[in-house]
Protein backbone atom coordinates (compact mmCIF):
# COMPACT_ATOMS: atom_id res chain seq x y z
CA UNK A 1 0.00 0.00 0.00
CA UNK A 2 1.51 3.53 -0.77
CA UNK A 3 2.02 5.89 1.87
CA UNK A 4 -0.13 8.87 2.40
CA UNK A 5 0.49 12.34 0.35
CA UNK A 6 2.81 14.60 1.03
CA UNK A 7 0.61 17.91 2.59
CA UNK A 8 1.59 21.30 1.27
CA UNK A 9 2.90 24.01 3.50
CA UNK A 10 -0.23 25.73 5.33
CA UNK A 11 2.61 28.64 5.40
CA UNK A 12 3.42 28.35 1.64
CA UNK A 13 1.79 28.54 -1.97
CA UNK A 14 -2.04 26.95 -1.44
CA UNK A 15 -1.92 25.88 -4.75
CA UNK A 16 -1.89 22.16 -4.59
CA UNK A 17 -4.33 22.53 -1.87
CA UNK A 18 -6.55 24.55 -4.62
CA UNK A 19 -5.84 22.14 -7.05
CA UNK A 20 -7.57 19.20 -4.70
CA UNK A 21 -10.59 21.57 -4.55
CA UNK A 22 -10.66 21.56 -8.46
CA UNK A 23 -10.73 18.12 -8.05
CA UNK A 24 -13.52 17.66 -5.72
CA UNK A 25 -15.65 19.86 -7.95
CA UNK A 26 -14.91 17.94 -11.02
CA UNK A 27 -13.71 21.30 -12.49
CA UNK A 28 -16.79 22.92 -11.93
CA UNK A 29 -15.99 26.53 -11.11
CA UNK A 30 -18.11 28.13 -8.02
CA UNK A 31 -15.37 31.66 -7.92
CA UNK A 32 -12.58 32.83 -5.83
CA UNK A 33 -14.38 33.59 -2.78
CA UNK A 34 -15.89 30.26 -2.32
CA UNK A 35 -12.30 28.43 -3.42
CA UNK A 36 -10.73 30.68 -0.15
CA UNK A 37 -13.26 29.60 2.61
CA UNK A 38 -12.42 26.20 1.59
CA UNK A 39 -8.68 27.42 1.23
CA UNK A 40 -9.17 28.92 4.80
CA UNK A 41 -11.17 26.07 6.88
CA UNK A 42 -8.70 23.96 5.41
CA UNK A 43 -5.39 25.88 6.81
CA UNK A 44 -7.05 26.66 10.05
CA UNK A 45 -7.69 22.71 10.87
CA UNK A 46 -4.69 21.37 9.22
CA UNK A 47 -2.03 21.46 11.49
CA UNK A 48 -2.09 17.98 12.99
CA UNK A 49 -1.34 16.95 9.68
CA UNK A 50 2.24 18.52 9.98
CA UNK A 51 3.59 17.63 13.11
CA UNK A 52 4.02 13.58 12.29
CA UNK A 53 1.08 12.08 14.27
CA UNK A 54 -0.83 9.87 12.50
CA UNK A 55 -4.02 10.98 11.28
CA UNK A 56 -7.52 8.78 11.43
CA UNK A 57 -10.49 10.40 9.80
CA UNK A 58 -13.37 8.45 11.43
CA UNK A 59 -16.65 8.72 8.66
CA UNK A 60 -19.76 7.29 9.55
CA UNK A 61 -23.71 8.16 10.54
CA UNK A 62 -24.47 11.33 12.48
CA UNK A 63 -27.76 10.03 13.95
CA UNK A 64 -28.27 9.85 17.46
CA UNK A 65 -26.84 6.42 18.25
CA UNK A 66 -24.30 5.75 15.88
CA UNK A 67 -22.56 9.52 16.29
CA UNK A 68 -21.99 8.20 19.71
CA UNK A 69 -20.08 5.20 18.65
CA UNK A 70 -18.00 7.79 16.46
CA UNK A 71 -17.10 9.54 19.04
CA UNK A 72 -16.15 6.38 20.98
CA UNK A 73 -14.07 5.31 18.39
CA UNK A 74 -11.88 9.03 18.24
CA UNK A 75 -11.54 8.71 22.23
CA UNK A 76 -10.17 5.50 21.91
CA UNK A 77 -7.74 6.30 18.75
CA UNK A 78 -6.73 9.26 20.73
CA UNK A 79 -5.54 7.39 23.79
CA UNK A 80 -2.38 5.91 21.23
CA UNK A 81 0.60 8.50 21.21
CA UNK A 82 1.09 10.96 18.37
CA UNK A 83 -2.18 10.09 17.39
CA UNK A 84 -4.47 12.45 15.70
CA UNK A 85 -8.31 11.31 14.99
CA UNK A 86 -11.01 13.45 14.40
CA UNK A 87 -15.01 13.82 13.20
CA UNK A 88 -15.65 16.23 10.36
CA UNK A 89 -18.68 17.23 11.92
CA UNK A 90 -16.83 18.51 15.02
CA UNK A 91 -14.59 20.47 13.06
CA UNK A 92 -18.12 22.39 11.21
CA UNK A 93 -19.92 22.37 14.39
CA UNK A 94 -18.55 21.15 17.57
CA UNK A 95 -21.31 21.74 19.57
CA UNK A 96 -24.45 20.17 17.41
CA UNK A 97 -22.83 17.24 17.14
CA UNK A 98 -21.41 16.82 20.79
CA UNK A 99 -22.08 13.54 22.82
CA UNK A 100 -21.36 12.50 25.85
CA UNK A 101 -20.27 9.04 24.30
CA UNK A 102 -22.80 7.15 25.59
CA UNK A 103 -25.51 4.38 24.49
CA UNK A 104 -27.42 1.89 24.94
CA UNK A 105 -25.34 -0.24 25.64
CA UNK A 106 -23.88 1.97 29.07
CA UNK A 107 -24.55 4.93 30.59
CA UNK A 108 -20.42 5.36 31.28
CA UNK A 109 -18.42 7.35 29.20
CA UNK A 110 -15.87 4.98 27.32
CA UNK A 111 -13.22 5.50 26.75
CA UNK A 112 -20.28 31.93 -2.73
CA UNK A 113 -19.68 35.34 -2.83
CA UNK A 114 -18.79 33.38 -5.81
CA UNK A 115 -18.11 35.44 -9.21
CA UNK A 116 -21.46 36.36 -10.60
CA UNK A 117 -22.94 35.90 -6.80
CA UNK A 118 -25.05 39.19 -5.81
CA UNK A 119 -24.95 39.94 -1.82
CA UNK A 120 -28.25 38.19 -1.48
CA UNK A 121 -27.19 35.24 -2.41
CA UNK A 122 -28.85 35.43 -6.56
CA UNK A 123 -27.23 35.64 -9.59
CA UNK A 124 -27.12 38.44 -11.73
CA UNK A 125 -29.87 37.49 -13.63
CA UNK A 126 -31.90 37.30 -10.19
CA UNK A 127 -32.09 32.97 -9.79
CA UNK A 128 -31.03 31.67 -6.98
CA UNK A 129 -27.71 29.29 -7.27
CA UNK A 130 -27.96 25.91 -5.79
CA UNK A 131 -25.63 25.85 -2.95
CA UNK A 132 -22.31 25.25 -4.08
CA UNK A 133 -20.57 21.71 -2.42
CA UNK A 134 -18.75 23.46 0.37
CA UNK A 135 -19.00 20.45 2.72
CA UNK A 136 -17.90 17.69 -0.05
CA UNK A 137 -14.77 19.63 -0.81
CA UNK A 138 -13.88 20.31 2.70
CA UNK A 139 -14.27 16.32 3.13
CA UNK A 140 -12.38 15.67 -0.01
CA UNK A 141 -9.23 17.96 1.57
CA UNK A 142 -8.75 15.99 5.23
CA UNK A 143 -9.42 12.66 3.16
CA UNK A 144 -6.83 13.56 0.91
CA UNK A 145 -4.67 14.35 3.67
CA UNK A 146 -4.95 11.90 6.44
CA UNK A 147 -3.03 8.78 6.60
CA UNK A 148 -6.56 6.77 6.94
CA UNK A 149 -9.87 7.08 6.56
CA UNK A 150 -11.78 4.55 8.98
CA UNK A 151 -15.20 4.35 8.22
CA UNK A 152 -17.83 3.23 10.92
CA UNK A 153 -20.84 1.00 8.77
CA UNK A 154 -23.80 0.58 10.78
CA UNK A 155 -26.34 0.65 8.16
CA UNK A 156 -28.26 1.93 4.93
CA UNK A 157 -27.36 5.81 6.33
CA UNK A 158 -27.35 8.09 3.81
CA UNK A 159 -23.94 10.08 5.11
CA UNK A 160 -22.00 7.29 4.97
CA UNK A 161 -23.41 5.81 1.60
CA UNK A 162 -22.12 8.34 0.37
CA UNK A 163 -18.42 8.21 2.11
CA UNK A 164 -18.32 4.77 0.45
CA UNK A 165 -18.47 6.03 -3.28
CA UNK A 166 -15.77 8.43 -2.06
CA UNK A 167 -13.56 5.74 -0.94
CA UNK A 168 -13.88 3.46 -3.35
CA UNK A 169 -13.26 5.65 -6.01
CA UNK A 170 -10.65 8.05 -4.96
CA UNK A 171 -9.54 6.70 -0.83
CA UNK A 172 -9.30 2.97 -1.44
CA UNK A 173 -5.87 2.39 -0.75
CA UNK A 174 -6.19 4.16 3.27
CA UNK A 175 -9.28 2.56 3.99
CA UNK A 176 -10.25 0.70 7.33
CA UNK A 177 -13.95 0.18 7.36
CA UNK A 178 -15.45 -1.30 10.64
CA UNK A 179 -19.19 -3.06 9.29
CA UNK A 180 -21.34 -3.73 12.23
CA UNK A 181 -22.68 -7.06 12.57
CA UNK A 182 -26.14 -7.99 13.70
CA UNK A 183 -26.38 -11.82 14.10
CA UNK A 184 -26.04 -11.96 18.00
CA UNK A 185 -26.97 -8.33 18.23
CA UNK A 186 -30.56 -8.68 20.84
CA UNK A 187 -33.25 -6.25 19.62
CA UNK A 188 -33.52 -4.71 22.92
CA UNK A 189 -29.88 -3.39 22.03
CA UNK A 190 -30.78 -2.46 18.83
CA UNK A 191 -30.80 1.70 18.96
CA UNK A 192 -30.18 3.04 15.35
CA UNK A 193 -33.38 2.00 13.42
CA UNK A 194 -31.44 -0.46 11.04
CA UNK A 195 -33.49 -3.74 9.74
CA UNK A 196 -30.61 -6.44 11.36
CA UNK A 197 -32.09 -8.64 8.66
CA UNK A 198 -30.77 -6.73 5.65
CA UNK A 199 -28.59 -3.90 7.17
CA UNK A 200 -26.73 -3.17 4.71
CA UNK A 201 -27.55 -2.29 0.64
CA UNK A 202 -25.66 -3.98 -2.28
CA UNK A 203 -23.75 -0.89 -3.64
CA UNK A 204 -22.13 -1.12 0.47
CA UNK A 205 -21.70 -4.51 0.50
CA UNK A 206 -20.04 -4.81 -2.84
CA UNK A 207 -17.26 -2.18 -1.54
CA UNK A 208 -17.20 -3.36 2.16
CA UNK A 209 -16.29 -7.02 0.21
CA UNK A 210 -13.51 -5.74 -1.31
CA UNK A 211 -11.82 -4.11 1.86
CA UNK A 212 -12.49 -7.79 3.32
CA UNK A 213 -10.44 -8.73 0.32
CA UNK A 214 -7.18 -7.52 0.86
CA UNK A 215 -7.51 -7.54 5.15
CA UNK A 216 -9.09 -4.20 5.82
CA UNK A 217 -12.92 -5.22 6.82
CA UNK A 218 -13.40 -5.66 10.60
CA UNK A 219 -16.03 -6.41 12.24
CA UNK A 220 -18.11 -5.56 15.26
CA UNK A 221 -20.83 -6.07 17.38
CA UNK A 222 -21.26 -3.74 20.76
CA UNK A 223 -19.05 -1.38 22.05
CA UNK A 224 -16.48 -3.81 23.46
CA UNK A 225 -15.68 -5.41 20.18
CA UNK A 226 -14.99 -2.43 18.42
CA UNK A 227 -12.91 -1.30 20.77
CA UNK A 228 -10.62 -4.28 20.22
CA UNK A 229 -11.02 -4.17 16.52
CA UNK A 230 -9.98 -0.62 16.34
CA UNK A 231 -6.38 -1.67 17.71
CA UNK A 232 -5.96 -3.43 14.95
CA UNK A 233 -5.62 -0.06 12.75
CA UNK A 234 -1.71 0.73 11.69
CA UNK A 235 0.29 2.21 14.16
CA UNK A 236 3.42 3.99 13.48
Amino acid sequence: MSGPPQVPDPTGNSEEIKSKITEATNGVDYGSAFVNRVVRFFLENSHPFFTGQTSFFILGSYDEYPIRRLHFSETQLNKRPRTYAFLLCDLLDPERFKTDETDSEGSETDASDGEGTADNGETDDGETPRDPPETHCKFYLLASYADYLVPIFEGRHAGPSVELGEVRNNFFEKTHAFRRDYDELAEDDLDNGVNPTNPYSQPQEDVLGLLDRVGRLYEWTHRGDLAQELDSLPKR
